[in-house]
């Protein structure tokens, strides 16, 4: 047998929602995987009310042991050990070499159990059962990853076939009251009734046999009828029991409670079930309901087998449904002269049921259109049409808010005369309905405009001589998007079930337009983003908790020589010297267990960079921390400070040159003699003063006379430029500002204090002001010189550097965090927008009322199956990204049939997208894992069908050493800017109409696959013709 393909497989899972024998399905479907993984026996086992039952067991060869199996089943080998207990506890996968560790050693010989793994099967965190695949241990272990997979499609299967058995059984049930009520419409005989009564509460409960006995004018039970649940009558079992006249307490009890009674033993009871109700008619099991109707009893339902059986709450309820169904015939005499407003009564509910069918199917189109449509000018269009046909109205429209608030503009519509759609405005206020409607925000039901006293009808209305409608809201997230109405030209009383329905259209247009939204929000936030990274005028890195480089903007590309590419993902340390990357990691770690989330200006570390080239520089970091889903990101602003470096090593060279670079340094240097100061502390401390700092700010007055004591000898250009003066006199005359003071008053105690702590330097943040009053922040150096006498204060040196700019650069970092939650909102959407299409696939099919046609069904499953891939394929590209990020992505290296992989990754797409690629008949053989190959050669066929032409081809070659596939399509090609931009992950383009959005992973994704495998994935574009190429080594045979 071939490998099993996708599509295969899924068969399967088609196959459960359609035939009846869950056994077949499965036995088939594990033979399948018995010869997918050459396993020895594959069995699967099911939750049942006594634990894990085998359903079946299969060897991959095809031959069956029903003995064994019979042996298999009756040990409950399984349910038994403690591997069940560990599955229901959540174990995912139970991998035993040596059976007798955990089952008994004779039911291991007696069933030939090899080393076997077992994985549970779940839906929806609910547990179903087990998965057991024998083997060798080896192959077991080297293939947990793909049986993981095949036991979610054993699972999905058989699922599957539960919910269609479910749906079977329900239709049973459904099919027994709709006959009852037939006969009880149709018929005006009671027998007939009483017979549709017994037949299906015997069929429908289980059971052989149904009686039915009524009670006399003297409250005597008298038996009416019995008959067999396939509708036949044994007459003279039926005469025996007919003449029975004999008390039955469990009636009498059972019809003064009201409620059903079980008697799975009833010759245990012999004071409610005398024996000659029993034995005469062997009978062994009984269920007795009460015949119960408009108060009143008439008598009792007596179910019974010959057989021990059991009955579940269900079937009781069906059982008290058809035995309420019995009593109204038994009282039906009285009825008689109701008859026909019954029957009427039963039409019009035959009518709203076809009505609501009609509706229902209705949302489910709309929604489904939801996900595939272009545009929302598409879908607005289909479901104002479809309105007008569901609800038989003249007028359907749609109203968007606009952006002020104030007025409406029909956007869509059916019914109004030409040219109003997309011209017609509508005020929002309380006088009109659609106004109304908004300001209720509920829907709002006219009957006759013209007699209408809440507002008044505007022209569009009037002018089309509308009479009875109603209206909705089309609600949105943040504010509605507008109002959703329909209007007759007649009298028209509209029931609940036609507002449910337009409110639930007007739901499905508003889910609509959130999604266009939340795409158009994701697109301009990633170009904010954007902008934010190519503004910072400082370089900005983040790193994750391994130190890996996560975020690389355009200014750490021109300081380190690194593009994005060669930067992301790659160690921290390759930006460092060797010398200081020990230093620098433990810093890090230090800074992870601290409760602060960002370093002070006087905590910053100076350290060396190391460019691309090898060139050591200094630089200056400002990190920071952030908790993300659980993980640290550390974020830090680089400032390359060679040129202040070197201008810090110049002042110290001479007095000369110190000056030459005082005057035109950048950065605002004030020179100050704070001898004056250091005598004014020495008193302080021979006074008896031992804390300073408190000291000063519980003395505002003795910090100002200490500013008073410093003398300024020089302020350079820069420093009067940075706080506005025009001169050096008005720089250094007094502020008698309380503000300004008091700004800057905390500065002059840490100056103060560093001095009285016998420190040379410090440094902080400063917000000060300039001369004209504005803001201005600033970094604060003060450096003074350091003698075998001690620390000079004669020649102090603070330095103020303008960090404004930078203050702006961390405000935008905290955009940028923001920014990628909202990418990881976007990939949970994608996600979730092709589950909601499987849901709703599922739920339409899983009901029994839709009215579904065979094509209808086969349309829904095919949705149902493609959604499904799309999900597989998001997942598998997530994780293999996510295993690339964290270097835990291993592959094999095996010879592989270049062409042979292409086709089989071809059969994934349906027959429209197959017939749509021409699969050349060349080939190469190149040394690579298939399972990548065919990632990688999906992902380029997902990429060309989504942004390439109508042409596809896929060809192979031989270059050299390598082996090459490549894709070639007729579409419009890349821009060149954006050659390299494509291969970023999570970089998408403008997509082909219809199609699920993608997550950008695709292009990325298979170059660092192909790269990993020694091989490369490029583009180019030859004429009018683009080309992806992979590149892989060739195979010795090949080369």
């Amino acid at each position: 047998m071939e490998s099993a393909t996708t599509t295969d497989l899924f068969g399967f899972v088609h196959r459960a929602g359609t035939e009846r024998s869950r056994a077949r399905i499965l036995a088939e479907l594990s033979r399948l995987i018995g010869d997918r993984l050459s396993a020895h026996r594959v069995t699967v086992y099911a939750l049942e009310d006594e634990g894990l039952v085998p359903l079946v067991s299969e060897y991959s060869s095809g031959e069956t042991d029903v003995p064994q199996f019979a042996t298999f089943r009756g040990t409950r080998v399984l349910a038994k050990s403690k591997l069940a207990a560990r599955l229901r506890a959540g174990a995912d996968v139970l991998l035993i070499d040596n059976p007798p560790d955990v089952l008994p050693a004779r039911i291991v010989d007696a069933l030939g159990i090899q080393p076997f793994l077992v994985a549970a099967l779940r839906s929806d965190s609910q547990f179903l059962g087990a998965l057991v695949v024998e083997g060798d241990f080896g192959d077991l272990t080297a293939q947990q990853d793909e049986i993981r997979t095949l036991a979610a499609v054993v699972a999905l299967t058989l699922q599957t076939s539960l919910t269609s058995e479910r749906a079977r059984e329900r239709a049973r049930e459904t099919e027994a009251l709709l006959e009852v009520g037939a006969v009880l419409t149709e018929s005006t005989s009671v027998t007939e009734v009483l017979a549709a009564v017994a037949r299906n509460s015997a069929r429908i409960c289980g059971f052989e046999r149904c009686s039915i006995l009524t009670t006399d004018e003297t409250g005597q039970l008298v038996p009416v009828m019995s008959q067999f649940a396939d509708g036949h009558i044994e007459s003279e079992l039926w005469e025996r029991f007919r003449v029975t006249r004999h008390d039955l307490p469990a009636a009498q009890q059972v019809i003064e409670s009201g409620e059903p009674a079980i008697f799975s033993e009833p010759e245990a009871h012999p004071e409610l079930i005398p024996s000659r109700w029993v034995k005469p008619f062997g009978i062994r099991s009984m269920l007795l309901v009460p015949l119960i109707a408009w108060e009143e009893r008439f008598g009792v339902l007596v179910l019974d087998h010959r057989e021990r059986h059991t009955i579940g709450p269900d079937r009781i309820r069906i059982a008290k449904a058809v035995a309420a169904q019995g009593a109204a015939a038994i009282g039906i005499s009285r009825l008689l002269e109701r008859e026909g407003q019954s029957r009427k009564r039963a039409e019009e509910t035959s009518l709203n049921l076809r009505a609501r069918e009609a509706q229902q199917a209705a949302v489910a189109s709309i929604s489904q259109l939801a996900l595939t449509a272009p545009n929302l000018t598409h879908l607005m269009d289909r479901a104002v049409r479809v309105l007008a046909t569901i609800l038989d109205v003249a007028c359907v429209k749609v109203l968007a808010l606009q952006p002020n608030d104030d007025s409406f503009l029909l956007t869509a519509g059916v019914g109004w005369d030409e040219g109003l759609v997309g011209t017609t405005v509508i005020e929002t206020g309380v006088g009109s309905q659609a106004g109304y409607t908004l300001s209720a925000f509920a829907p709002v039901i006219v009957e006759d405009l013209a007699t209408e006293t809440r507002f008044a009808g505007p022209d569009l209305l009037t002018n089309h001589e509308i009479v009875s409608g109603v209206s909705v809201v089309i609600g949105g997230r943040d504010k509605p998007y507008g109002v959703l109405g329909v209007h007759t030209t007649i009298p028209r009383k509209f029931t609940p079930e036609d507002v449910d329905f337009l409110q639930s259209m007007a739901n499905v247009l508003a889910s609509a337009v959130e999604r266009d939204r939340g795409e158009n929000a994701v697109l301009e936030s990633e170009e904010r983003l954007q902008a934010i990274l190519d503004s910072a005028s400082d370089a900005i890195i983040s790193m994750d908790e391994n130190l890996r480089i996560v975020l690389f903007n355009q200014h750490a590309c021109d300081t380190f020589g690194y593009t994005p590419e060669e930067a992301l993902g790659q160690s921290l340390n390759m930006l460092l010297p060797e010398s200081a990357r020990e230093h620098h990691t433990s810093h890090v770690k230090g800074f992870a267990n601290e409760e602060s989330t960002q370093r002070r200006m006087d905590d910053r570390a100076e350290l060396s960079g190391r460019r691309k080239d090898g060139d050591e520089f200094p630089v200056e970091i400002t990190i920071s921390k952030t908790e993300r889903h659980g993980q640290t990101i550390f974020t830090a602003i680089v400032r390359d400070v060679t040129e202040r470096s070197v201008a810090q090593a110049l002042v110290r060279e001479s007095e000369e040159r110190h000056r030459s670079l005082f005057e035109r340094s950048p950065i605002a240097i004030w020179e100050q003699d704070f001898s004056a100061v250091g005598m004014w502390l020495d008193g302080l401390r021979t006074s008896g003063i031992t804390d300073l700092r408190s000291y000063l700010r519980a003395h505002p007055d003795k910090v100002e006379h200490g500013v008073t004591l410093i003398d300024v000898l020089s302020v350079n250009p820069a420093g009067i430029a940075l706080i506005g003066a025009k001169s050096l006199d008005q720089l250094l005359e007094p502020t008698s500002e309380e503000s300004q003071i008091a700004g800057i008053r905390e500065s002059f105690i840490t100056q103060f204090a560093t001095i009285w702590e016998s420190s040379d330097r410090v440094q902080f943040e400063l917000v000060t002001q300039t001369v004209s009053g504005a803001q201005l922040d600033c970094e604060f150096h003060f450096v003074a010189s350091r003698t075998d006498d001690g620390i000079d204060l004669s020649r102090v040196i603070v330095a103020l550097a303008d960090i404004t700019e930078r203050k702006a650069a961390e405000e935008q970092l905290k955009n940028l965090v923001r920014s990628k939650d909202e990418l990881i909102a976007s990939v949970s959407h994608e996600i979730r927008t092709p589950l909601t299409a499987i849901l709703g696939s599922a739920e339409l099919l899983n009901n029994p009322e839709a009215g579904l046609t065979d094509k209808d069904r086969a349309e829904l499953l095919e949705v149902l199956t493609n959604e499904s891939a799309d999900v597989a394929n998001i997942v598998e590209d997530l994780i293999i990204a996510a295993k690339a990020d964290i270097e835990k992505l291993h592959v094999m290296r095996v010879p592989v049939d270049l062409r042979a992989q292409a086709a089989q990754s071809l059969e994934g797409w349906g027959p429209q997208t197959r017939q749509q690629i021409h699969l050349s008949d060349d080939t190469a053989h190149c040394i690579a894992d298939p399972a990548r190959v065919r990632q990688i050669i999906r992902n380029l066929v997902s990429n060309a069908i989504r942004y390439g032409g109508d042409s596809i081809r896929v060809g192979f070659g031989k270059r050299g050493s390598v082996g090459l596939v490549y894709l070639a399509d007729d579409g419009q090609g890349v821009p060149s800017q954006d050659v390299e931009r494509i291969f970023e992950n999570y970089q998408r383009g403008s997509q082909a109409p219809g199609l699920t959005a993608a997550l950008g992973l695709g292009l990325g994704l298979s170059r660092h696959l192909a790269r990993v495998m020694d091989g490369d994935v490029t583009y180019r574009r030859e004429g009018n013709e683009t080309f992806f190429e992979l590149a892989l080594p060739l195979a010795i045979s090949d080369s």
